[in-house]
């Protein structure tokens, strides 16, 4: 094959030359008559083998994303996270529950636009803005009502950004050495401080910043849905934008991450909007400077947002293999705007590189984490983070010890997996990041400054409605998304959705080899719901040329009834199964990583302020000796007058190492929002006996507002892990 293609490229230069010889000196007309034919019909060959790899590559490309799209479709027929519904919906009824139920919101959401084709609706200029108004709306209403607290890696982040608007450096000590250990997280960081600056100029209170950047999110949010709003009209029409719009607006999702605020959502307007500018200066053949201008933004969009967050590189290779296979549309002005785009990055990451001196004053070269470490946290258990693989990684001094230790490992645990291991770890790690369906909302979420109702049934052990809502709806959106793949096979390589199906595959396949989680899939949720919309609008298509018949009717009703019988089903077991409810009045469950300070003389105490009910207090432990521990505390639950309502003793051996020990007693109604206070003294203590009691200091924001930690009547800036809850056995819908 190679040997042929030699020889093909070998004739055609020298019939090229040749025929230019002939010409230059007027000899033989004749016989470049003969020629020029047989180079022309040489030139065709050779294209059209050129075409026909690219249309090679372009089906496997989109069969390996199919394949990998039916897996994960199968893989999300699940009701995870829905603990009470998951008692008595399993196996079968779970399948047909799904099924049933995301066909009942298809057919709704077919009304629903066939009523804005109807009005023509779809074709006022206003509308979809309208549309994203709405959305907005509801994700402003939802952060602002919710108030929830930032958590884990985006809490130290916030907490770092606060101290650098203050007027300090990022430290290499924070928080155990976070940023030295993570400099990938060191941008992020330093955009919400430049951030923070606008409320800080207006003379915001700082226990408001938390609530701004959260705001700033969901502006960020819609801001890459307007991308790809845009991005769909320019490929086809308006109307197909506004189906995306819809989809979004009936996603749970759409709001629930919405307070999360982390590179996960502030990477996606950079991975749209260059998505979007590259097709924009690819359609622009009349203006040059606009073509350059739209070059330029791609570029400086792909160089900010690969600092944000690494994941926006697949972009940048999704848009390289895109042009790679439409080669034969490169001209002298794509040439330019090639040169354009090479300069925009260079100005983008020189720009990062002057703001970063300011802020960053060690080396983290030497101290962060090699791209190996996530891959060998890849390779254990489901994919997830692993805190033994953090610790040895840890150990080692530099950055040339860590990659060669971090290889090691990696190496050892492929040769123990074997094709069947890492083939069954491929299969758990894109099922925890793409079929979950609730892209961990759940546990982001849970931390909130003010506990009611609404987060029982939203982040609490009521939210099982919710959770199979998420369910159903990413099951039908991965259906759509899947039908728009396969019609693309019917497409060719320059259909501009084939760069949202690169990107989308570049992400998966990642994935599958890097760390997993379920919040990975959400820099990806504009490729996932641009695809399924096209997906819509060719189902809608499809009925809409159809004749209606009675056949018809028939489905539709059948859905329908189907759809009301599944929750009637679900209904009736909802006031009549008892299942155990957690009703949180307080939580604060986070805690300083392997903090092992043993409590043997001083007093704690931890004040909170709850206005609902209560029954149960858990305060987060170590525990290193398990059952052979002989210590004990005193444990006391006190109200605002220092009356002590409750007494109990904390026993070290039944306390489990890293857990809640929790201490139940009759209800005690809060009136108002009242303070209490919770004091901890060592009973039976030795230095070899003894509990550890969590606690979270974030060093430069007060995390938890309510309450403090008092350590012999000394305020601190730390905060116990704690939890305060109404444990109740009822229905779900108690009468």
């Amino acid at each position: 094959m190679l040997n042929s293609w030699i020889i093909i490229m070998f004739i055609s230069l020298v019939m090229t030359i040749s025929v230019i010889l002939l010409k230059k000196v007027l000899l033989l007309k004749a016989t470049a008559t003969i020629l020029l034919p047989i180079m022309k019909i040489n030139e065709r060959i050779f294209y059209m083998r050129k075409d026909k790899i690219r249309q090679i590559l372009y089906l496997i490309s989109l069969s390996i994303l199919t394949l990998l799209t039916c897996t994960i479709i199968f893989m999300s027929i699940n009701l995870n996270n829905a603990e009470f519904f998951s008692t008595f919906l399993y196996g079968y009824k779970v399948f047909f529950c799904i099924i049933f139920c995301a066909c009942f919101v298809f057919i709704m959401l077919y009304i629903l636009n066939s009523a804005f084709s109807k009005y023509h609706l779809d074709s006022k200029v206003i509308f979809p803005y309208f549309i994203l108004f709405i959305i907005f709306s509801l994700q402003a209403l939802f952060v602002v009502k919710m108030k929830v607290s930032l958590r884990y890696d985006t809490l130290k982040v916030f907490d770092e950004a606060v101290a650098l608007l203050n007027g300090g450096t990022l430290s290499p000590e924070y928080s155990s050495g976070y940023f030295a250990k993570y400099p990938n997280n060191i941008p992020i960081c330093i955009v919400t401080c430049l951030l923070l600056k606008l409320p800080k100029l207006f003379g915001i209170v700082s226990s408001n910043y938390m609530l701004y950047v959260q705001l700033v999110n969901v502006l960020l949010m819609d801001i890459s849905f307007l991308f790809s709003f845009k991005l769909l009209c320019k490929i086809k029409n308006q109307k197909l934008g506004i189906m995306f719009l819809l989809l979004l607006l009936f996603n749970p999702l759409t709001y629930c991450i919405a307070p999360f605020y982390y590179t996960h959502t502030f990477s996606m307007v950079f991975s749209t909007g260059a998505i979007y500018f590259f097709v924009c200066c690819i359609q622009e053949n009349n203006c040059l400077s606009k073509r350059l201008f739209y070059a330029s933004l791609t570029g400086l969009l792909l160089s900010i947002g690969f600092k944000i967050r690494a994941t926006v590189f697949i972009v940048a290779i999704a848009l390289l293999l895109y042009l790679i296979l439409n080669l034969k549309n490169f001209n002298k002005k794509s040439f330019i705007a090639l040169t354009a785009f090479v300069g925009a990055v260079i100005v983008g990451f020189s720009s990062y590189y002057l703001v970063e001196q300011h802020y960053v004053k060690f080396n983290y070269n030497q101290t962060g984490y090699p791209a190996t470490h996530w891959i060998m946290l890849g390779l254990q258990g489901t994919g997830g983070y692993n805190a033994a693989d953090d610790a040895y990684t840890e150990c080692f001094s530099t950055k040339a010890e860590k990659t060669k230790a971090t290889e090691g490992v990696i190496i050892q645990r492929v040769k123990a997996m074997g094709l069947t291991g890492l083939l069954k770890l491929w299969r758990d790690k894109l099922e925890i990041t793409w079929s979950d369906g609730t892209d961990d909302f759940i546990d982001n979420i849970s931390m909130t400054a003010d506990y009611s109702a609404k987060n029982d049934y939203i982040s609490g052990s009521n939210n099982d409605i919710l959770v199979s809502y998420c369910h159903i709806y990413y099951f039908m959106i991965l259906f759509l998304m899947l039908i728009s793949i396969i019609r693309a096979f019917m497409a060719k390589p320059e259909h501009y959705l084939y760069i949202v199906c690169l990107n989308l595959l570049g992400g998966i396949l990642f994935h599958i080899f890097w760390e997993a989680g379920e919040v990975y899939s959400i820099s990806f949720t504009c490729s996932i719901f641009v695809l399924a919309a096209n997906g819509f609008d060719q189902c809608v298509t499809y009925l809409s040329s159809i004749k209606k018949t009675k056949f018809h009717s028939a489905i539709i009703a059948s859905s329908t009834i189907l759809t009301i019988f599944c929750i009637a089903y679900v209904g009736s077991k909802l006031t009549s199964i008892s299942y155990t409810h957690y009703n949180y009045a307080m939580k604060q469950d986070l805690a300083e990583p392997d903090t092992t300070l043993p409590l043997l003389e001083n007093t704690l105490f931890q004040t909170f302020k709850t206005s609902r009910s209560f029954n149960t207090i858990g305060v987060k432990v170590r525990n290193t000796l398990g059952t052979d521990n002989c210590s004990s505390y005193k444990f006391e639950l006190l109200n605002s007058k220092d009356e002590i309502l409750y007494v109990a003793d904390i026993i070290g051996a039944w306390a489990f190492d890293k857990d809640y020990y929790r201490i139940e007693f009759d209800r005690i109604v809060s009136n108002d929002c009242e303070e209490f206070k919770i004091k901890i003294t060592p009973n039976i203590v030795s230095d070899a006996h003894f509990l550890t009691f969590q606690s979270y200091d974030t060093g430069n924001y007060d995390i938890y507002q309510n309450g403090a930690l008092y350590i012999n009547d000394a305020k601190t800036n730390s905060d116990l892990t704690f939890i305060v809850l109404d444990k109740i056995e009822q229905p779900f819908w108690a009468n």
